[in-house]
């Protein structure tokens, strides 16, 4: 396995430093948000708009990639996204900030499409959920690091959209300088949303779920932090504890997921975070034991996508 992942360094330490940009951009725009004055429902609108572009960037990818191949579409997409997080912090309007989301996701879909597609052609049916939970290690670190780097500037200025395009920009080079060849395809063909749940319909529903839930944390989280916490601080270790408790588990989780029933491993981690939310809506908020729940939510959700994937 660790052959594999070395033959991939350049697109793992390249996601790696994107996720830190993208870390910090969400919880960024949410912060800057309510600064700005838009309304709750306004900046939940807005932050959609990632997830919409998410889902178009989904069937838009592997035609570029087909097209063009994994590096250029890589590259290609990430420069777009650096381009986007600088127009969010000259033109400040919810109906700009909508669009540039959507493209954002647009170019985040493609990306991690470049990069699972990659990885799981290193990888076979044993080794998958191993392989995949390491992608999602690096990922979860840099999103999770990307949390704290809010605190380097006020939310206010225009600072912190410069470093965001900076860190996309810096994750370019590792893929650019690589001498390591993309994955083949001899052929691809498509598959509709019903024949893959006819395949794996716990996968389908377990990914849907999973989704849902995350788009709620990472596009409304920062908002309902800023409500009740108190500071900026607090806000980025609210983020950070989902994603470090994610840090966590991704690895033993995804080693266990490989030995027993994934069915199993599923069920668990779902039990897991149920308790983990209802434990951080009955403490008190901003204390040691709230953060801990957060990040037990966090350890149960994060690996819950990786590990659907490799059941499907």
């Amino acid at each position: 396995m660790w052959k594999d992942l070395s033959a991939s360094w350049a697109i793992l330490l390249g996601i790696g430093c994107i996720m830190i940009a993208n870390g910090l951009q969400g919880t960024l725009l949410g912060v800057r948000a309510s600064v700005e004055g838009f309304s709750t429902f306004t900046t939940g609108i807005m932050m959609s708009g990632y997830f919409v572009g998410i889902f178009i960037g989904s069937f838009l990818a592997p035609y570029l990639v087909r097209r063009v191949g994994h590096i250029r579409v890589f590259s290609a997409l990430a420069s777009l996204a650096s381009i986007s997080i600088l127009l969010h912090g000259v033109y400040i309007s919810p109906l700009g900030w909508t669009l540039m989301r959507i493209l954002t996701g647009i170019c985040f879909a493609g990306i991690f499409v470049v990069t699972e597609s990659w990885l799981n052609d290193r990888a076979s049916n044993e080794t998958r959920g191993k392989v995949l939970s390491v992608y999602m290690v690096l990922t979860t670190l840099g999103m999770g690091s990307g949390q704290f780097l809010l605190n380097l500037a006020e939310p206010s200025s225009i600072d912190l959209f410069i470093l965001t395009s900076v860190i996309i920009s810096f994750g370019l080079i590792p893929m650019l300088l690589t001498a390591k060849p993309a994955p083949t395809f001899g052929g691809s063909g498509t598959m509709s949303v019903a024949e893959l749940y006819r395949a794996s319909p716990l996968a389908v529903i377990g990914n849907c779920l999973t989704g849902m839930a995350h788009g709620t944390i990472f596009g409304v989280g920062a908002i309902y932090a800023s409500h009740v916490l108190l500071d900026v601080k607090s806000i980025s270790i609210f983020m950070a504890c989902f994603l470090v408790g994610g840090l966590i588990t991704q690895w033993p989780i995804g080693y266990i997921s490989d030995r027993v029933s994934r069915r199993l491993v599923m069920a668990v981690i779902s039990i897991v975070a149920i308790v983990g939310c209802m434990a951080a809506i009955a403490l008190p908020k901003g204390s040691s034991v709230f953060f801990v729940s957060v990040a037990l939510v966090g350890g149960a959700a994060m690996p819950m996508y990786s590990i659907c994937i490799a059941y499907a």
